[in-house]
């Protein structure tokens, strides 16, 4: 393998489709060829202290799980376009030309530290989030327009009157005829929110039961344990979904909150060893473009609080707040 192009396919400069599966055909062939990659991948992620795991994993419905490492995907999709963000590898992926028979359903997992665009056979655009997955059909049926989300989303819905999109997540169901709104519904959290940007999205309980209606600038709050759903109006919807343009912004968080954010971003584990630092507060914005350390470099200017990295080869890295 041409030590520049393996060189240019690690640091996200390789952009020629026939190039990058010609260096994906050359790491798939054996182990060392593997090893090789990792060596390079690695040796570039730590000089920005940034996760580049390239991997996504795409699961069909009888779960014999396939792997694949970016643009395999020109295998199987008519035209992939990859578009990379400053600071982690951001994937587009337009599926063209599906079989209208097609029925089987589909599985994208986002790794830690990335984030991942898709069009569906609809038009409809998704944007998601670290650490998130996606269900979806290859072609939806006569009915609706189904998939299923755990992790944080934004859609932009193609408007279609006859065949309502449902966003199913753990225990509620977003319904919507053509819009643009966020989800956050990650394993474990205690919150579920849907926030509105444009449009209207009927909110559901997982028995179908009717919950709200939301109206532009409109946030749902839904708490797993009580099953209490509160609303609150007019809230800032782009610093709420300005995620999937690179940039987290906080007002008045915790840095609890905060930490999970950034353990998503980056690939991390987060380490709190003096829990009262937990509760401290910030308002700001963090940038997805900005090297880790440097990130908590201005925490630490900003409040007292000091911190420390280990960084692992095969595992996330480390970050102790004391």
């Amino acid at each position: 393998m041409d030590r520049e192009k393996l060189q240019k396919f690690v640091d996200n400069s390789l952009t020629d489709s026939g190039e990058i599966e010609e260096v994906i055909n050359w790491i798939e062939l054996d182990e060392k060829n593997r090893e090789e990659y990792n060596r390079l991948k690695n040796t570039w992620s730590y000089l920005g202290f940034k996760n580049f795991n390239t991997i996504l994993q795409i699961q069909n419905r009888n779960k014999h799980t396939r792997r694949f490492i970016l643009s395999t995907f020109v295998r199987y999709a008519a035209l992939i376009i990859l578009a990379f963000m400053a600071g982690g590898a951001s994937f587009f992926l337009y599926w063209l030309n599906i079989p209208s028979n097609a029925s089987s359903l589909n599985e994208i997992v986002v790794p830690y530290g990335e984030t991942a665009e898709v069009i569906l056979s609809d038009h409809t655009h998704v944007w998601l989030n670290s650490g998130s997955k996606l269900k979806y059909p290859t072609a939806f049926d006569n009915r609706n327009r189904r998939v299923e989300l755990e992790g944080e989303a934004y859609f932009k819905v193609q408007k279609n009157e006859k065949k309502p999109f449902i966003v199913s997540t753990s225990h509620l169901n977003v319904n919507v005829l053509g819009t643009s709104f966020n989800v956050e519904a990650f394993e474990g959290a205690e919150t579920i929110n849907v926030t509105l940007v444009e449009g209207k999205v009927n909110i559901e309980d997982s028995a179908g039961g009717i919950l709200a209606d939301l109206n532009p600038n409109e946030n749902a709050a839904f708490d797993r344990e009580s099953k209490i759903l509160k609303i609150e109006k007019k809230v800032d919807t782009k610093m709420l979904t300005s995620w999937k343009d690179g940039i987290i912004y906080f007002e008045n968080q915790q840095l609890r909150d905060i930490a999970k954010k950034l353990e998503h971003w980056f690939n991390l584990n987060i380490v709190f060893q003096d829990p009262t630092l937990k509760e401290v507060r910030y308002t700001g914005a963090i940038l997805k473009n900005k090297p880790i350390d440097q990130i908590f470099e201005i925490l630490k200017y900003t409040t007292d609080i000091d911190y420390s990295m280990k960084i692992n080869d095969t595992e996330p890295s480390v970050v102790f707040i004391k």
